[in-house]
């Protein structure tokens, strides 16, 4: 984003960038609902399953179609005990469900919109996340919530854009990028760790510390009051 504004012809002593906030508050362990994840474990059978979950927006841009896909090659192989949790709404939804329907994939659970509240319940359900967008330069650019959720839940992310949420995971070794363009590596990469669930635990302290130390909303704020401090000054002096 801060190279869409230089190359504008914008200076870079003009452009601060502050991402957005992993909000650590909301996902603390206090805030799931227990019964609530017993209900939801309930409904969908999920005792003894790998759950990869998608919370958030089901828009165009999001490229939904690339987790159908992995699901088909997965049951292709027989693969019973690795789920797709897809929460949320939006435009391409109903072609999904659809999709998902006509295809007979038993793999695949849509949950409609849920409230913020109920996010770290369901997002404590999930063995890894993912953050999906179509494969398109510009899209690499985005700063998904998803994103932000799931470090502050300390959650493994796996990402398919080739930005700079890929960057991220794989400075800090806290998920895995897939090429969004084959859905056989994301099947192939959910092969190898559904029997690595310890090991995915094992990384929350280290994700939820990150989320802590870069991504805060006290970060944040003292950046953007520096920022604002400094614009004020040299405002002054003029």
């Amino acid at each position: 984003m801060a190279d869409g504004v230089r190359s504008s012809g914008i200076s870079d002593e003009k452009i601060s960038v502050i991402p957005n906030l992993a909000d650590l508050e909301l996902f603390s362990d206090e805030n799931v609902n227990q019964t609530l994840q017993d209900e939801i474990i309930k409904k969908w059978h999920l005792e003894n399953q790998f759950v990869i979950s998608h919370i958030g927006a089901m828009g165009e841009a999001n490229g939904l179609q690339y987790l159908l896909d992995a699901c088909e090659r997965l049951e292709k192989q027989n693969v019973t005990d690795i789920k797709f949790l897809i929460v949320g709404s939006g435009k391409t939804k109903p072609l999904l469900v659809s999709k998902s329907e006509k295809q007979n994939l038993q793999n695949i659970i849509f949950e409609d919109m849920i409230e913020k509240k109920d996010v770290p319940t369901f997002l404590d359900l999930a063995d890894i996340t993912i953050t999906s967008f179509l494969p398109k330069p510009i899209l690499a650019t985005n700063s998904p919530n998803k994103f932000f959720d799931a470090l502050a839940a300390g959650k493994p992310i796996i990402v398919n854009s080739a930005g700079w949420t890929k960057d991220i995971v794989e400075k800090y070794k806290i998920g895995y990028y897939v090429d969004a363009r084959n859905p056989q590596e994301l099947a192939d990469l959910l092969l190898e760790l559904k029997n690595q669930k310890a090991m995915l635990r094992g990384l929350k302290k280290e994700i939820k510390t990150i989320a802590e130390t870069e991504f805060s909303a006290a970060k944040a704020s003292t950046e953007l009051l520096e920022i604002l401090e400094n614009v004020a000054t040299e405002k002054g002096r003029k």
